[in-house]
């Protein structure tokens, strides 16, 4: 994978929502010159890992999809266990109502 070269642009594209966008263009015009780099560097952070959470997500996702069942590795929060929880009854009870059509 290539690394992005990023921009303040691309950064706030990134960002999933649009309160986020408005805090780091805030904190970015907000923040003396010599400030702005480590202010930079901390929302691509937050980028990046939310991108990869995304990824990771993604992945659980396509696997149930497809196996009807998280990967044998992953090891769910309480949260995430009630949502794949959730996600499993959903997908089955679609399932059964497609034999019944």
């Amino acid at each position: 994978m290539t690394e992005q070269h990023w921009t303040i642009d691309s950064i706030a594209h990134a960002l999933p929502e649009p309160q986020l966008r408005q805090q780091f263009l805030a904190e970015v015009n907000l923040a003396p010159l010599t400030a702005v780099p480590a202010v930079l560097d901390q929302w691509v952070s937050t980028v990046t890992e939310w991108q990869g959470a995304e990824r990771r997500l993604d992945h659980i996702v396509d696997h149930i999809a497809r196996h009807g069942e998280p990967p044998a590795d992953h090891q769910p929060t309480d949260a995430a266990a009630d949502t794949t929880d959730d996600f499993l009854q959903q997908l089955s009870a679609s399932s059964r109502e497609g034999r019944a059509a």
